[in-house]
């Protein structure tokens, strides 16, 4: 009977102590993720809450918004999801809807189910995301869909390694797939530098696109028309976040604060 009352009393203090613990680690983990979005400018948020007892950290971003100089982001929540034992590895679950507000238009994102892999070593930092089915609507009238956009990084020397696949991208009743790869390094102002390698399926089509999202002005419209195949393959150079698609400059891109903490 001792022995029993003995164990007894083992495992309450051990529950006790896990659950000591892991209530420090959740308020730590909520308090990391609301100092972030409160010293970054143009994040916010509505509320922050962490679940997940006894064994992960479930934090919740409710009604995130990303404030950028040419473009606005914003969601019903992202759900920030880990091990409670296992550091730098993160999943990120986002709301099926979100929405991007631009100077002209505002753009309607929609999928059955977006969601972020990120883990961090000392050799640096990996990501994948995969969205399915997504749906792009445009307050101008127009829409694009796709099967799937898949989008990873990885370490790469000095650099970080960038895929992107989107399949079976749909236009304009033209379906293309298109896929761009490359290494990019961080430039003096902290935007991206590099070469990437784009292949597009049926270019007419994804130029159109690019059109429709004002990614390109007219005239540049009519520059990068000058391709009559409808397979291409073209180099698109970025420097410190200056854009040259196919050898026209297009821009530069948004600037918006890092997505996470």
């Amino acid at each position: 009977m001792r022995s029993f009352m003995i164990g007894i009393i083992a495992v309450f203090c051990a529950a006790l102590l896990w659950s000591g613990w892991w209530w420090y680690g959740s308020t730590a983990e909520e308090r990391a993720v609301a100092a972030w979005i409160g010293r970054t400018d143009g994040v916010s948020a509505r509320v922050v809450s962490t679940t997940g007892f006894p064994n992960r950290f479930d934090t919740t971003v409710t009604e995130p918004e990303i404030r950028g100089d040419r473009l606005d982001w914003s969601t019903g929540f992202v759900q920030i999801l880990r091990l409670s034992y296992r550091q730098g590895r993160y999943i990120l679950a986002f709301d099926t809807t979100q929405r991007i507000d631009t100077v002209d238009q505002i753009l309607t994102f929609e999928s059955d189910q977006a969601r972020a892999s990120v883990a961090r070593d000392d050799d640096g930092a990996r990501s994948s995301f995969v969205i399915d089915a997504p749906v792009l609507t445009s307050s101008a009238g127009w829409s694009a869909a796709a099967n799937a956009l898949l989008f990873a990084t990885r370490p790469s020397g000095d650099g970080t390694e960038f895929g992107l696949d989107l399949r079976t991208l749909e236009f304009d009743g033209v379906t293309s797939d298109v896929h761009l790869q490359g290494v990019l390094t961080e430039g003096a102002s902290g935007q991206p530098t590099g070469e990437l390698l784009l292949k597009v399926g049926h270019w007419p089509s994804f130029l159109a696109l690019l059109r429709a999202v004002n990614a390109v002005t007219p005239d540049q419209f009519d520059l990068l028309s000058q391709p009559t195949e409808e397979r291409v393959q073209m180099t698109v150079t970025l420097t410190d976040g200056a854009v040259n698609l196919g050898g026209v400059d297009i821009g530069t891109l948004p600037v918006l604060p890092l997505p996470l903490p």
